[in-house]
């Protein structure tokens, strides 16, 4: 089985990501929304980690993958349940963010 993570009780399978963006004042921006997706795919759930912020993206690659690879022994360490809400409170911490949203869904 091929896999980014073993988790203690199973494993991340992958990570999918989008980006979408809405203008908003020509002139200046205001009312602009930026919206962040990622979901992290696992062997028994899936958590959909979310963002939306005007002016700019709250995350970038590189803040997702300082995250992953700064704290990947404790990621290792954690449980599927306990996941996305690890990432979410790493993404929180790194970016000062603090309207990220995470839904879990079981297989």
């Amino acid at each position: 089985m091929e896999y980014l993570l073993q988790l203690k009780d199973g494993y991340l399978l992958n990570i999918e990501s989008d980006e979408e963006s809405y203008g908003g004042c020509p002139t200046c921006g205001y009312g602009s929304e930026y919206i962040n997706t990622l979901t992290l795919i696992c062997s028994k759930c899936r958590h959909t980690i979310s963002v939306s912020q005007m002016y700019d993206f709250a995350l970038s690659s590189g803040v997702v993958m300082k995250v992953f690879l700064q704290n990947s022994e404790t990621l290792k360490a954690s449980t599927e349940k306990d996941l996305g809400k690890l990432v979410k409170n790493f993404f929180v911490k790194e970016t000062g963010v603090t309207n990220f949203k995470l839904e879990t869904w079981w297989k």
